[in-house]
């Protein structure tokens, strides 16, 4: 991972940038197989707050039922944005490491274009 938390400070270092310039989402080889992914591709992760559109990377580290995505990038690569924002009633926390999605590979010509 080449940015620390919200990247702020590791943002100012042009080698870090050019290591790491765009959000992803890390899924593994069964399931972009089952929704259509080739590595690099772009996937759109919907929440019931949103989505956002991404490259994906294929990994046979991760858990066929988990989709990692980092939090380091802002606007419309911010995955935080389908993020719930209710409490937890406990600890008073966001759930942060967690949320529903679906995933679709995306079609959508022009939008695709902007990436």
């Amino acid at each position: 991972m080449a940015h620390y938390q919200t990247g702020v400070q590791t943002r100012r270092s042009t080698s870090l940038v050019a290591r790491q310039f765009e959000a992803y989402a890390e899924l593994h080889p069964d399931t972009a197989k089952t929704y259509g992914l080739q590595h690099g591709e772009l996937v759109t992760i919907k929440s019931k707050r949103g989505s956002v559109i991404i490259r994906c990377r294929i990994s046979d580290t991760i858990r066929k039922d988990t989709v990692f995505v980092p939090f380091h990038w802002s606007k419309h690569q911010s995955i935080n944005q389908l993020i719930d924002d209710q409490l937890d009633p406990h600890s008073k926390m966001p759930g942060f490491k967690y949320c529903p999605v679906k995933l679709s590979a995306c079609v959508n010509e022009k939008l695709c274009e902007k990436f």
